[in-house]
């Protein structure tokens, strides 16, 4: 769809949805993209930053390295019982000031981290975190997923999901020049300080959701300084969200598991949950499994990488394919070729340089799969309760990653190789594939249906 603007001049409301559609990428795009990366590039570092400082913890304070079990439970508990608690706090405030609460959340809690006196209350600490952590990527997908033209918008929605790999990477790096100087301690001043610096940036340049303001009848002065930036242009014209209205959009968590949402919503979140459940067995317990297949330590780290590696270019590369093509189909898809390949990975013997193929492949896959599927929720799900949708999705998903530690240990200590653990990951990702054809089938009838009745959702 297209909105000619001299068409309006007459006086008649532009549709917010046709004026998205037709404004190209442009600086007010990109400054909102650049800022969502930023926090999910910070919330990568901070996730992971506990494996980096973990061998210098551990001899500062002289405790085995199962103790920090905890710690790292901890966190991610946060990271599900913040997505739970954001989206319907989002849907209901707004986007932007969940987004900024939860930088600064995860950065003052982060900075607090180094004056922790034991375990027990760097684990308080940690789960604190999380509650931060777990408010940031669904609130960035959701807020870029707003403005983003739909032929655009799942490139874009992974694009920012990018920061996450990336900065998880460059935390690493930036880890193992810091410990040498400050210690363990650096590294989480340093993450926590980059955070803190964020906030007033945020707070300066980054733009509420003009869906969510127009929804819920926000002054005109706030809308129209926004659309002074985003289309100056019709800044002064009359702009109206799309006529689809929700009787439950006061209550979101009940929306989106209402009749109309129900089986789209479970598939979400059964597809997630499974999918995350596997990618993380793998990321965790990969490396071992390849030392003891009979590879030396630095093959298994090479592996691993290369697994991250293709993961991050399937991020972007599936993003775009969702956007030329059916995006349900091409999700589905990717998690069928994940299956063939992480099967194919276990029965790859001796062969160090198919190892590291399939590998790659198969992060490519089932990585960008898993980003794709943020894209996917935010084009399921109206504005009023967008949020919640994206982010109970994300909370479901981070306990199928709990899940994963304590199967994949358990798989480890009864014996269980490589081919093994492979064969029986091929059933969870299937899974997830299964499940998003199914949501496709049911959102196809819901269209079908509410085009008759004159429904239609939002951008």
């Amino acid at each position: 769809m297209s909105v000619s603007i001299s068409s309006q001049r007459s006086g008649n409301p532009i549709q917010l949805t046709d004026l998205i559609e037709a404004k190209p990428i442009g600086r007010f795009h990109l400054k909102v993209i650049a800022l969502c990366f930023l926090i999910i590039f910070l919330d990568g570092f901070d996730t992971t930053l506990i494996g980096f400082i973990a061998p210098a913890l551990v001899l500062d304070w002289h405790i085995d390295r199962h103790a920090l079990g905890p710690v790292v439970s901890a966190a991610l508990l946060g990271i599900a019982l913040g997505s739970f608690a954001a989206g319907p706090i989002a849907d209901r405030y707004g986007r932007k000031v969940v987004l900024v609460g939860g930088v600064l959340l995860f950065a003052v809690m982060t900075l607090a981290t180094p004056f922790a006196a034991d375990l027990y209350w760097m684990s308080v600490l940690r789960l604190l975190t999380g509650l931060g952590l777990g408010a940031t990527i669904p609130n960035a997908c959701t807020l870029a997923s707003e403005y983003a033209p739909h032929k655009h918008r799942a490139a874009i929605v992974t694009t920012v999901l990018c920061g996450f790999t990336i900065g998880s990477a460059a935390g690493g790096f930036a880890s193992s020049w810091v410990l040498r100087y400050w210690g363990w301690q650096g590294v989480l001043f340093t993450c926590g300080g980059a955070a803190l610096l964020l906030v007033p940036l945020l707070m300066a340049q980054m733009p509420e959701s003009l869906h969510f303001l127009i929804k819920k009848g926000n002054s005109a002065t706030r809308i129209r300084s926004i659309l002074g930036r985003f289309a100056p242009e019709v800044a002064t014209q009359q702009i109206k969200s799309d006529s689809y209205q929700f009787a439950l959009s006061s209550n979101p968590v009940a929306a989106i598991i209402s009749t109309t949402y129900r089986l789209s919503t479970i598939a979400l979140w059964c597809a997630f949950f499974m999918a995350s459940f596997a990618v993380y067995i793998l990321i965790g317990w990969l490396p071992m499994l390849v030392t003891d297949a009979g590879f030396n330590v630095a093959d298994a780290a090479m592996t691993a990488g290369v697994f991250q590696t293709g993961g991050a270019i399937g991020v972007i590369l599936q993003g775009r394919a969702m956007d030329r093509w059916n995006a349900h189909c091409v999700l589905a898809g990717a998690y069928i070729g994940s299956a063939l390949l992480i099967f194919l990975l276990g029965g790859a013997g001796s062969h160090l340089i198919l190892l590291m193929a399939y590998a790659g492949l198969a992060g490519f896959c089932i990585a960008g799969a898993n980003s794709g599927i943020f894209a996917l929720a935010a084009m399921s799900y109206p504005t009023a309760m967008r949020a919640t949708g994206i982010s109970w999705m994300s909370g479901v998903g981070r306990f199928g990653a709990i899940l994963s530690g304590f199967v994949g240990a358990q798989l480890l200590g009864s014996g269980w190789n490589l081919l093994q653990v492979t064969g029986m990951l091929t059933v969870p990702i299937v899974i997830p594939a299964v499940s998003i054809l199914v949501k496709w089938k049911v959102s196809h009838k819901s269209r079908i249906q509410g085009t008759r009745t004159g429904l239609h959702q939002d951008a």
